[in-house]
């Protein structure tokens, strides 16, 4: 059955099993931080472990790796601050800011009057 799966439905297979494990030996997975997540690899946080920039949907390594390097120089001040840094298309975007990894940034760094009301 597994030459009937696409790469991508092997890929899950893989983390689900790795999933199963980690969580049969009683081992916690941390929130995605992109601030202080590798962009290939899994970290070692405390007692528990931090998932990769890649491991999240859509984001392949150079993204990843450019997430880091924009990390690097500070916080972002919005998501538009973000994606010029990072250089990321907007699905990724959209896919870490549904999964709660963008934090509340606005989406512009733009001031409104309103801000002030």
């Amino acid at each position: 059955r597994m030459d009937t799966l696409s790469n991508t439905e092997k890929d899950e297979l893989y983390v689900m099993r790795v999933a199963e494990e980690m969580y049969e030996r009683g081992i916690e997975v941390e929130p995605i931080d992109i601030f202080k997540a590798q962009s290939r690899l899994f970290s070692v946080v405390g007692d528990r472990i931090m998932p990769s920039l890649v491991s999240i949907n859509k984001l392949g390594e150079k993204a990843a790796d450019q997430i880091v390097e924009a990390a690097k120089d500070g916080p972002f001040i919005s998501k538009d601050d973000f994606r010029q840094r990072t250089k990321c298309p907007q699905g990724v975007i959209e896919a870490m800011d549904e999964m709660g990894l963008l934090g509340n940034l606005p989406q512009s760094s733009q001031i409104s009057i309103f801000d002030f009301l």
